[in-house]
């Protein structure tokens, strides 16, 4: 290694223009910043040959004059921080001053801008880090900001850019991704002289409905708060799942970051109607006091670190699960029906307080879409093998045909044939029988015992009214180890390594109690394929879950499936009836 000493100005700029600007994306990013924390309604951003020619962003805002034109550029020039304590309180996107700077020290950067109450607009110029004289210019009130030859003294930074198609739908993506918690503000986005994506300003279903490629009647919003806190959810319905997370949007104070906790508690939402592999589409927007949460943990702001995670989690995912319980299924016909949430213009506010006092009533705006509407457009989503027709009435009579492959219970109601999944259904009842603490107890002499850390053991404390509920009672003894007293009846035949894998799983994740223990033991106690069981079980288990709402398993695959007589008779050519 070399002595220590000291970077020269040009080399110190060049190094923080790399931290904050690295392709096209990035300055579209900052300029969409600034516009937004600018007021405006209106932003058009222009894109020629991936950015790599021209950058091009105007807005209607609050715009700048002369004085502020010549600062504008200078790294740490803000308008939006004063005092440090400014720190624990911003509500802006921007606040660091190294926007303009780093932009003008990678490419030629030119700055156009008028307040409204000014006659005249003024123009400012950098050229490589190199700022010019803030001369008069032509100009209506907002901002106009053009970057052209951009990395033009950085081949090496131009040779790692990706094709111009590809920094392309990077800016594209960046300027929805602004969008979306900006639901009041028109956008527009131009590449190479044509504009291919127009956002007016609408509400925030149109506007996540827009993103997602979905019909707005596709979606649902629900919304809450709290003290320092307010969360705006846009769900889609669950037959818009996805192969992938792309459709899980999370923002904090509207900026996008990346939470795996508040992207799975969205996920534990749709738990009993997505089976694996299938991931819902849902826009999370929560608006909380600067002061409750930092993000000064990741230097893009992409993570951010909150007080009281634990309640916002439970209260997201208990929320949505009671919200997607309601919604109705696709109609006999098979026909997708439009989306229509049951308790849709009931009166806002349904309590959610019992789920988290801090975040009371998640509860629907838009009112349900009058009958008669067309179903929407089919798209892009994955149908999470939604099953066709209605459960049997209360009152219909059930006839057990019999077992089918050891797998499928069968049943004639009415005109129709019902082919039930037995695992599944027995899965389901068992499920909603722990649910309600409605279980027979078997009590053990020599049960076996549990080790758990310091804080694994505070964590359980909490919950052993929830074991007993389940079926499990535990007596402490020394060491941080408890013995298994008393268990389920049904879960005698389970091996200890099961029983003290429940108990575990309690101790370690105390938001996911009902989805991770309930529903495990549930699966792990139910029916299997290949196992027979007797026409009075079965006339049993069939009634049972034609009764059972939703009607789907704790992991999220329908129950059974039905074909009508009349599709029978037609898939041998005999005559309609």
């Amino acid at each position: 290694m070399g002595r220590i000493r000291v970077l020269t100005d040009e080399t110190a700029r060049q190094i923080a223009a790399g931290e904050v600007i690295d392709r096209p994306y990035s300055i579209v990013r900052e300029l969409l910043d600034n516009a937004i924390d600018a007021g405006a309604r209106n932003v058009q951003v222009e894109v020629v040959k991936g950015g790599l020619e021209r950058i091009r962003a105007v807005d209607d805002g609050s715009g700048m004059d002369e004085e502020d034109l010549r600062l504008c550029a200078v790294r740490h020039a803000t308008s939006k921080i004063v005092h440090h304590e400014d720190l624990t309180r911003v509500r802006t996107l921007g606040f660091r001053g190294e926007a303009l700077a780093s932009i003008g020290a990678c490419s030629v950067l030119s700055v156009t801008s008028r307040r409204p109450d000014r006659p005249a607009a003024h123009r400012a110029s950098v050229r490589f880090g190199r700022i010019e004289a803030v001369r008069p210019s032509a100009g209506v009130p907002g901002t106009a900001v053009e970057v052209s030859s951009l990395f033009f003294e950085l081949p090496a930074r131009r040779r790692f850019l990706k094709s111009r198609g590809a920094e392309t739908a990077l800016c594209r993506r960046t300027l929805v991704e602004k969008a979306l918690p900006h639901a009041g503000i028109g956008f527009e986005f131009t590449v190479d002289g044509r504009t291919t994506l127009r956002l007016p300003a609408a509400s925030p279903v149109d506007r996540a409905a827009a993103a997602a490629g979905l019909d707005a009647a596709d979606f649902t919003c629900l919304h809450g708060g709290g003290e320092g806190l307010q969360v705006t959810a846009v769900a889609a319905r669950p037959e818009r799942a996805r192969r992938d997370r792309s459709g899980i949007h999370v923002y904090l104070n509207r900026r996008r970051i990346h939470d795996f906790g508040l992207a799975q508690a969205v996920e534990y939402g749709y738990g009993e109607f997505l089976p694996g592999g299938l991931h819902p589409v849902a826009f999370l927007f929560i608006d909380i006091d600067p002061e409750l949460v930092d993000f000064n943990v990741h230097p893009a702001k992409r993570e951010a670190r909150l007080r009281r995670p634990g309640e916002l989690h439970r209260a997201i995912s208990t929320t949505l699960q009671r919200e997607v319980r309601s919604w109705r299924s696709p109609a006999a016909s098979g026909e997708r029906a439009p989306y229509r949430p049951d308790r849709a213009g009931a009166p806002a506010g349904a309590a959610l307080a019992d789920a988290a006092p801090s975040l009371p009533s998640l509860a629907p705006l838009r009112p349900a879409a009058p009958d008669g509407d067309p179903p929407p457009r089919a798209s892009a989503g994955v149908d999470p093998g939604a099953w066709r027709g209605r459960a049997p009435d209360a009152d219909a009579r059930v006839r057990y045909l019999g077992q089918a492959f050891q797998l499928f219970l069968v049943a004639e109601v009415g005109d129709r044939i019902y082919f039930v999944d037995q695992h599944a259904a027995h899965e389901r009842v068992l499920y909603e029988r722990l649910r309600r603490g409605e279980i027979d107890r078997q009590k053990l002499i020599a049960g076996p015992l549990v080790e758990l850390s310091p804080e694994q053991e505070a964590e359980l404390r909490g919950f052993l009214p929830d074991l007993e509920r389940c079926g499990f009672r535990l007596q402490a003894e020394t060491g941080g180890r408890y013995r298994i007293t008393e268990i389920p009846a049904a879960a005698a035949r389970l091996p200890a390594d099961h029983l003290l894998r429940f108990v575990r799983l309690c101790a370690g994740t105390p938001e996911d109690w009902e989805r991770d223990v309930y529903s495990g033991l549930a699966c792990r106690l139910a029916i299997k394929e290949g196992e027979v069981i007797d026409d009075r079980s079965g006339q049993q288990m069939l009634v049972r879950s034609f009764r059972i709402d939703p009607q789907r398993c704790p992991h999220g695959r329908p129950l059974w499936f039905e074909i009508s007589r009349a599709a029978l008779e037609g898939s041998v050519g005999r005559p309609a009836r």
